[in-house]
């Protein structure tokens, strides 16, 4: 498999924090107000380092916010390479692309800079379940948001919420393409038996009795694509402006990846929301072919469009 260096670090970082943002990405992901005071006093930013490491009940996800805000790295992924549920690995690399206006190449998320960041303990429990992240720079600012929720030890069951905040600072209006591209390894091997694109907006990706589901909830993606993994990312990182090919599959046995895309037209000072949630499940029973839909972080998801709805409604 591939190996590519996203981005082109050092990154400069801003020094000032839009504290309201922050606060939004919070309710979105925990479902509860909190001031921006006591959210910046909870988890200071690590320092020298941008690998954030998440946990709740039987799993555990690593992301990279930033992998060459510092010495470049070859071997650096960029992004989440690890979902370990019950012991067992499953992710090689999920993470995100964009590209301003209709000409290439895409840019990964992180050659925006990472301003800052903040991992947070939503239950009072042993480890962090939530990170927030800024990206920023002189036209567009972007908040992404994941929470983990884990599964009971032995249910290889777990649960990963997304939230993107993508925010024009500019005067004047954009027109953004903003990918996400996810390799699953199940099992911890790269060889898995399929992947599929169901509705333009649910990823499916299966291999023996081992199965993620992702659905975007909102808005859907203006493309999808559904393939082996190296087409895909050689697509997102040449030199070309790209658009996915809305194969739908499925795709497989192989190295195998999907990916959407959604084009947007941002006004000055509006803030489009993604809101993404990915399902993991292993059924004790190979034969068993109901895929579960990607759940609700207890009940939490219909909140959050609720919060998206009137957010969108303030613009």
């Amino acid at each position: 498999m591939m190996l590519i260096q996203a981005g082109e670090g050092p990154y400069p970082k801003r020094t000032g924090v839009r504290c309201n943002r922050f606060a939004h990405a919070l309710r979105l992901g925990t479902f509860i107000s909190v001031a921006c005071a006591m959210l910046l006093a909870t988890s200071p930013a690590a320092s020298g380092s941008t690998v954030v490491s998440l946990s709740d009940n039987n799993s555990t996800a690593l992301i990279d916010l930033s992998p060459n805000q510092g010495p470049p790295d070859p071997n650096a992924l960029g992004g989440q390479y690890s979902w370990v549920v019950d012991d067992i690995e499953h992710v090689y690399q999920q993470w995100f692309w964009y590209r301003i206006g209709s000409t290439g190449p895409e840019a990964p998320l992180d050659d925006l800079g990472l301003a800052d960041h903040r991992v947070l303990d939503r239950d009072g429990e042993a480890g962090n379940e939530k990170v927030i992240a800024l990206y920023t720079d002189e036209d567009i600012e972007v908040v992404l948001s994941f929470v983990l929720s884990g599964g009971a030890t032995g249910s290889r069951s777990s649960d990963i919420l997304e939230v993107i905040e993508i925010t024009n600072q500019t005067t004047s209006a954009i027109d953004m393409s903003f990918f996400q591209y996810v390799d699953f390894d199940l099992g911890g091997t790269s060889n898995d038996a399929s992947v599929e694109i169901q509705g333009g907006n649910t990823a499916i990706h299966e291999d023996f009795n081992l199965r993620v589901a992702e659905t975007a909830v909102v808005p859907v993606p203006s493309h999808y694509e559904a393939g082996f993994a190296a087409p895909i990312l050689g697509a997102l990182t040449d030199a070309d402006a790209d658009t996915l090919a809305d194969n739908a599959g499925p795709v497989g046995p192989g190295d195998l990846a999907w990916a959407f895309q959604w084009d947007l037209h941002i006004n000055p000072g509006q803030t489009h929301v993604i809101a993404k949630n990915k399902t993991f499940h292993s059924d004790a029973d190979p034969t068993n072919e109901e895929i579960p839909a990607p759940a609700a972080v207890g009940g939490g998801l219909m909140l959050m469009l609720g919060v998206i709805k009137r957010r969108r409604h303030g613009h």
